[in-house]
């Protein structure tokens, strides 16, 4: 009787929370995915310098998107969601997503997670072991 009740609780569980969703490996510098807009940023008390940012042109609902730089590193990924809403107001967008920050020799240094369309927490590495962690 228990191996029954057992078997029927693994059969039931793998229905019940199993999801179907795309994984896509994108470049950031993929014409046919990403848009590349070229501006011009002055900060006070600072050098004006060239900024690159890159739009998706046409993401797809419920997709879990992997998004690379020219380096191959990892930048961002996160569940795309074409329509969700936080406090009555609608957004589309990531939903809950990491975005990866590296140093100029390649190392890991910050994560930020961003959890229900706000960033949550922050975890800071220092030669490659986690060193700090801020939640918000």
């Amino acid at each position: 009787m228990q191996k029954i009740i057992l078997l029927f609780l693994i059969i039931y569980s793998g229905i019940a929370y199993s999801q179907v969703v795309d994984t896509v490996e994108v470049n950031q510098r993929d014409t046919l995915v990403f848009e590349s807009i070229l501006s011009w940023n002055q900060r006070p008390c600072q050098k004006p310098e060239w900024n690159t940012s890159f739009e998706i042109i046409n993401p797809k609902d419920s997709t879990y998107y992997l998004i690379y730089n020219e380096k191959g590193q990892l930048i961002e990924e996160g569940l795309y969601t074409l329509t969700y809403y936080i406090e009555g107001k609608k957004y589309s967008g990531f939903l809950n997503s990491k975005y990866y920050s590296y140093k100029n020799n390649g190392k890991l240094y910050k994560v930020f997670y961003q959890i229900d369309g706000r960033y949550a927490r922050t975890e800071y590495y220092k030669r490659g072991k986690l060193k700090e962690t801020r939640e918000f």
